[in-house]
This record gives structure tokens, sequence and C-alpha cells, in this order.
């Protein structure tokens, strides 16, 4: 009886090891064939794929980051910075995901000029410098009694004001 129950157990055991690994090798190549997707410009199979792969692995930093790809290939970029805040929010960067890359990318998205309820135009410009620092010009448009009023901020990425215009 102790015989079958350690059989069994050790068959549960190898094939749970055998699924993890199989998991391992087979999620690169569902990655890869997103990437393909997006640069034959079958977004929405990408989307499709990359929501599947989610499906079974919420937590997946790299599935998120290709369906905020595929969106963005498709004109969705509202949709691209919600999967791009989960990424930022869950990422391990490194040689599958290079944080430089992601934070322009990131930084892309929110520099997109929004009217505020005043009517005053809003735009957020990041700028990198050389050594990787991050700077953002804030530029306002609007208007004040009549009159067109204009401003510049520049603000480091440590959020310090550098300037007003």
């Amino acid at each position: 009886m102790i015989t079958i129950t350690v059989i069994l157990s050790l068959i549960f055991v190898v094939g749970f090891l055998f699924l993890i690994v199989f998991k391992s090798i087979a999620a690169p190549k569902h990655i890869d064939g997103i990437k393909k997707l997006i640069s034959q410009g079958k977004n929405s199979q990408a989307i499709k794929q990359a929501k599947a792969m989610l499906a079974k692995s919420p937590d997946d930093y790299i599935a998120h980051y290709y369906l905020g790809k595929a969106y963005l290939a498709d004109n969705r970029s509202e949709l691209a910075l919600m999967e791009y805040k989960t990424v930022n929010q869950t990422a391990i960067f490194g040689i599958d995901l290079p944080e430089l890359d992601f934070r322009k990318e990131l930084s892309a998205l929110y520099s997109k000029p929004v009217t505020n309820s005043t009517g005053t135009v809003i735009e957020i410009l990041p700028f990198w410098s050389q050594d990787s620092k991050c700077y953002l010009w804030i530029k306002t448009l609007g208007y004040e009694d009549g009159h067109i009023k204009a401003s510049v901020y520049s603000i480091s990425n440590d959020l310090h004001l550098i300037a007003v215009m």
C-alpha cells in the first residue's frame, strides 16, 4: 500500500515538473508568434493571441507588453496605455523587455495633448538625455480675458521644476 502511494506521488511530482518545463519552453514561442503577427500588420490576430495567453496567465507582463504594442499598431492608444500601466507595475526589466525602450514608448503615450475643462490645451512632451534621464516639457495654451496665454514648464525626472517660460 505504501509503495503504491509513493509511486503515485512520484508520478504526480514528475508530471507537475514536466508541465512547468513544457510551459516555460512553449511560452516564448507564443510571444514570438505575437511579435510576428504585429510585424505583419495582423494586429487583431495578435490581440486575440495575447488575450488568450493572458487568460491562462494574467500576470504575464510580457504578454501585457505585446498586447499593448498590438493595440498601438491598431491605433487604440487608450487600451495600449492600460496595458503599459500594467507592465509598469509588474515587469522585471531585462533582456526580454529593456526598460529604456519601454519607458520611451510609455512616455509617448502620455504625450498626447488634452484639453481641460477651461479650454486650456495641455501637452506633455518627454525627452531623454544621453544619460537616460527623462525630462518633461509641459506646454499649456489657453485663453484668459480674451487673450492667448501660453506657458512652458520643464521638469526633471526627479520632479524638480527647472524653468518656466
